[in-house]
């Protein structure tokens, strides 16, 4: 598969959510957890390198801050 850039871990859940409402049409509703992990692109400029994409390329993830981030989705009721 591909993957799609995410502003947000809650983006993300939203659409991961969102995507199994719509193939699947006996779920009426489901919970998502993630970990909020941070991770800061590294300065790879004492390297004589640096990360070409703008959001970085190479990363370390941090200890702090981190958390627990959840989502329900519901189905909307049918107008039947």
């Amino acid at each position: 598969g591909v993957g799609v850039p995410s502003p947000a871990v809650q983006f993300t859940l939203y659409k991961m959510g969102e995507a199994v409402l719509e193939s699947c049409p006996y779920v009426k509703d489901i919970k998502i957890t993630m970990p909020n992990i941070h991770n800061n692109p590294i300065d790879l400029s004492r390297f004589g390198c640096k990360n070409i994409h703008p959001h970085g390329e190479v990363f370390l993830p941090i200890d702090e801050p981190h958390g627990i981030i959840s989502a329900t989705l519901v189905r909307s009721a049918s107008k039947l």
